[in-house]
């Protein structure tokens, strides 16, 4: 066996060695490099402070100059005379001229006029205010209607780059009102770029810009270097920047540096130059470093190699080891030439790992399924006391030997494309159902396992009724906004032995079962109060059933009067006192809740879409504002489950329809009718239910128990017979299902039409 270890050993440390020196070489440079860079960058900061006091007191000498020149007595007689400005103009003419000979150095050009000419007098003579502008190279479109407004103020103005065709040079003006008169004057003072930019030369030219909410004005000294956008597309306020000098922006193209105006507090200066590159200085480290590292590695390399062959004994005890306890013997003789022991081990490592998961998973799948196969038998009544009291031990139940409290959990409004597709669609959204609980922080120990595609069984450990209570309302808000389903947990009377689980089963079950009898049907106690018919109202359970299959059969005709009879009874006619109304209310809902139910639709869904008439009809006891409520309410539901537009005319859905009238009897299924016109199951499901508000199986029952129904009152065939024609394969479950629509037995049925 080729002794890999050994050389990895001593390439590994040997690189070590060599990373470590380079790591050392790499710190050096940065350090060194990092120096240059702040004494750069020290020098930048200077020159930016240096600069923008040099343009602040030229801006502060334009400023002053231009309320100096204002005193001229041509101005101020210009300012006060209601006669034509021209007379005026060339006294101003020759104060700007005569006044400008003290500025030379600073190269300004001078423009003067009232706010309300629009002429404007200069040292170049005397123009239309927008040829001026254009004169000076400025856009005369970017005056708006705000930017003059006599707004009673003295401002200054500066003109953005964004606005010149001369980028050459910067020009601000200055508003001055004088409220004796009311009158503006305005004084427009331009400087070439050049007389503002400091002349200092620096390493590293850059770019000079003034800049409020853009740039004012742009100084290039470097070309290549341009102001970087991305800082002035971040820029929100100039406010923001009223800081000491310091770096704000650095990308890897530029440093961008900015100091405020101290003159103008709405502006700032920015001094954009290039970035120093940190590979050159490493690179000459580097270089210079080669002499030192190559013998610190040969000298290294050969201290790893001999301390490592010295540690390589160990190695062959692991070998050995290995292979005297596992199935995976060595490789031959020749094998071992080109076998890496370090391989050798791994897979061996590898391979025990994975027979132990696999271990592991055995058992706690089996566990799983024992333990859930356990308490079905306990619930059923399957097992003895004493096989109980063995298995409890086994599979590591013991906490449920003290009893606790059975729940039962049944889910509402799963959508119609879920719950007609195959089984195994119904085993995913089952499954999804449990994952959701279980993903839940849940405080108590509980077991669970599923009854059928929309009931669960939960076991806890816990007797204590109200803590349960809060955990399942932990769990009903949780389930319901992950998935959007309704949620009815019924809750036994706790047990305080294993042996007793099969009555508190028995109980859940059937208070499950009763769940619309009660006030509350999201989580049902042995002690909810329910619902009581009685003669203090008119609604008996033949006034449901008559209304539900009205709904049921689209017509929705039939079932507004069915409603408007019920509430006008009630409502109208009948002297309810408040008590009588809300378990009118109530016992009104637990139908609606069950017409929904049929229909697979969540009723806090509906709840939700129509909030506004469901929170006036909780907080109302009035029976005519109860009356409109009820009334609104049952429109919105018939626009919920009843057909409401043309497309159920379309050709393909009448063909879909046809065919499931013609084979209904025949048990088809979805894919049945996605392979006879070539569509998908889930296209078939969402056609009809979206387009033609049907729902598969419900309309296939429908058609069902009206065919029943047909030859029930014909007379000639008993239930049997009956339950075989149109399609059912059990008798009990086609009994089930008639009793579920119609409220009667197909029997009693019969004995009500002869």
């Amino acid at each position: 066996m080729k002794k890999s270890i050994l050389k990895k050993y001593f390439f590994i440390s040997l690189t070590v060695v060599a990373l470590y020196t380079t790591v050392i070489i790499f710190i050096l440079s940065f350090f060194n490099y990092t120096k240059s860079t702040e004494e750069t960058n020290y020098n930048n900061q200077i020159f930016l402070e240096e600069s923008s006091q040099t343009i602040d007191n030229k801006l502060n000498v334009a400023v002053q100059y231009s309320s100096l020149i204002t005193e001229k007595n041509s101005i101020q007689e210009y300012l006060n005379s209601t006669k034509k400005p021209l007379l005026f103009y060339p006294d101003i003419y020759d104060d700007i001229v005569s006044s400008l000979t003290s500025m030379d150095q600073m190269d300004l050009a001078i423009g003067i006029k009232k706010l309300s000419d629009n002429m404007i007098v200069s040292q170049d003579g005397y123009f239309l205010f927008t040829d001026y502008l254009g004169h000076l190279g400025i856009d005369p479109d970017f005056l708006d209607s705000s930017f003059f407004a006599e707004d009673r103020m003295n401002n200054i103005y500066f003109i953005e780059d964004k606005d010149k065709t001369n980028k050459d040079k910067t020009t601000f003006i200055s508003k001055q009102y004088y409220p004796e008169i009311d009158q503006h004057l305005l004084v427009m003072i331009t400087f070439p770029n050049e007389s503002l930019l400091p002349q200092t030369n620096l390493v590293n030219n850059g770019d000079f810009s003034i800049i409020g909410d853009t740039v004012i004005s742009h100084f290039p000294k470097n070309h290549s270097n341009p102001l970087n956008s991305d800082y002035l597309d971040a820029k929100k306020t100039p406010s923001e920047y009223y800081t000491d000098i310091s770096i704000l922006h650095t990308n890897t193209d530029n440093n961008v540096y900015s100091h405020p105006s101290l003159t103008f507090k709405n502006i700032q200066y920015i001094y954009s130059v290039k970035k120093s590159s940190f590979a050159p200085y490493l690179l000459n480290y580097l270089t210079a470093s080669f002499f030192y590292l190559f013998p610190l590695l040969i000298v290294g390399g050969i201290i790893i190699y001999y301390s490592t062959k010295k540690s390589y004994n160990p190695i062959e005890n692991i070998l050995l080891s290995i292979n005297k306890h596992n199935v995976n013997a060595l490789p031959s003789t020749q094998e071992l030439k080109q076998y890496s022991e370090l391989d050798y081990i791994l897979d061996n490592i590898d391979h025990m790992t994975i027979k132990n998961q696999e271990l592991q998973k055995r058992m706690n799948d089996s566990l799983d399924a024992l333990q859930n196969e356990f308490i079905v038998s306990v619930l059923y009544g399957d097992l003895s006391k004493a096989d109980i009291t063995s298995k409890l031990q086994e599979l590591k139940m013991t906490e449920l030997e003290s009893g606790g409290t059975i729940v039962i959990l049944s889910t509402e409004g799963i959508s119609k494309e879920e719950e007609e597709f195959s089984e195994n669609n119904l085993l995913i959204m089952r499954s999804k159902i449990l994952r959701t609980i279980i993903n839940l922080d849940n405080e108590l120990f509980f077991i669970q396992f599923p009854l059928d595609y929309n009931k669960f069984c939960f076991i806890f450990s816990e007797k204590n009724r109200d803590t349960i209570y809060d955990q399942l309302s932990k769990m009903s808000s949780y389930v319901e906004l992950e998935l959007s389903i309704d949620l009815t947990f019924s809750m036994s009377a706790p047990v305080h032995s294993i042996f007793d689980f099969p009555v508190a089963f028995n109980e859940a079950l059937l208070l499950n079962k009763k769940k619309y009898a009660y006030l509350d049907t999201q989580i049902i106690l042995p002690t909810s109060l329910p619902i009581v018919h009685d003669d203090h109202y008119s609604y008996s359970l033949d006034n449901e059933r008559f209304l539900m299959n009205a709904i049921i059969d689209n017509d929705r005709k039939k079932a507004e009067k069915n409603v408007d009879d019920i509430l006008t009874k009630n409502l109208r006619q009948m002297d309810l006192d408040i008590v009588n109304i809300i378990k009118f209310k109530y016992i009104i809902l637990n139908t609606i809740k069950r017409i929904l139910n049929y229909y697979n639709k969540s009723f806090k869904e509906f709840s939700q879409q129509h909030s506004n008439a469901f929170k006036q009809l909780e907080s109302s006891n009035d029976s005519q504002k109860v009356y409109v409520l009820l009334t609104e309410i049952f429109k919105h539901l018939y626009d919920t489950v009843m057909p409401q537009n043309n497309d159920s005319y379309n050709p393909l859905i009448l063909n879909i329809i046809d065919y499931i009238k013609s084979n209904y009897t025949q048990d088809i299924s979805l894919t049945d009718i996605a392979e006879q016109f070539n569509l998908t199951e889930s296209y078939v499901s969402k056609l009809l239910t979206k387009k033609a508000n049907i729902h598969f199986k419900p309309y296939i029952n429908d058609l069902k128990i009206s065919q029943a129904k047909k030859l029930l009152s014909e007379g000639g065939h008993n239930v049997s017979e009956v339950s075989n024609l149109v399609g059912y394969k059990n008798v009990n479950s086609f009994i089930r299902t008639f009793k579920k629509q119609e409220g009667i037995t197909p029997g009693e049925f019969s004995k009500l039409r002869t």
